[in-house]
């Protein structure tokens, strides 16, 4: 099997990704430079099935900069490998935590205009749940149910199982410094 990282996106500079340079990225098609060609090579090998398109840092930095940019790279990696061949990343040793990442891609929705121009496929719930790990579980050969059955219940966990009993929610707030530029 192979993990083809970013999902063979092409970043730009040290000074960070710039996807819309020349020839770089083609809003007609919502073909990047580099992703374009493995989407290429499953096409010409339809029946090709141990390649998994990682999604680094390339989804998060995207949802946040160019949202139909990053709709068109998970799109391309669902419709031509399948969301059983996608698997989650985060590059969170250069980002820091990955939260607003992940944040980001629970509440991802491809946007209809975009499933009937290029050809995407929705993302459910369940293409979401292998993404975010089920897929590199298989991949690894990592048995989920027996993973989860394994972890000890905690003290914390019985004062969160109590909090959700009694109806609390959770909470997307953000703890810690904020920076304030003057």
């Amino acid at each position: 099997n192979f993990v083809v990282y970013h999902s063979a996106i092409k970043h730009g500079s040290s000074e960070g990704p710039n996807w819309k340079e020349s020839n770089q990225y083609d809003p007609a098609t919502g073909d990047f430079l580099w992703h374009n060609v493995l989407m290429d090579i499953k096409k010409r090998n339809p029946q090709m099935n141990n390649v998994y398109c990682e999604l680094g840092s390339f989804f998060n930095t995207l949802s946040v900069v160019d949202p139909v940019m990053a709709a068109h790279g998970l799109g391309k990696n669902i419709k031509y490998y399948g969301a059983d061949h996608t698997v989650w990343g985060t590059d969170c040793l250069w980002w820091g935590s990955p939260q607003w990442g992940i944040d980001a891609f629970k509440r991802f929705q491809m946007p209809d205009e975009m499933c009937e121009k290029f050809g995407y496929k929705k993302v459910t719930k369940k293409d979401k749940a292998m993404i975010f790990g089920l897929n590199a579980a298989r991949l690894y050969k990592v048995d989920v149910k027996a993973k989860r059955k394994a972890l000890p219940a905690d003290a914390l966990e019985g004062i969160k199982a109590a909090y959700l009993d009694r109806g609390g929610l959770r909470s997307n707030a953000v703890y810690g410094w904020v920076r304030a530029d003057d």
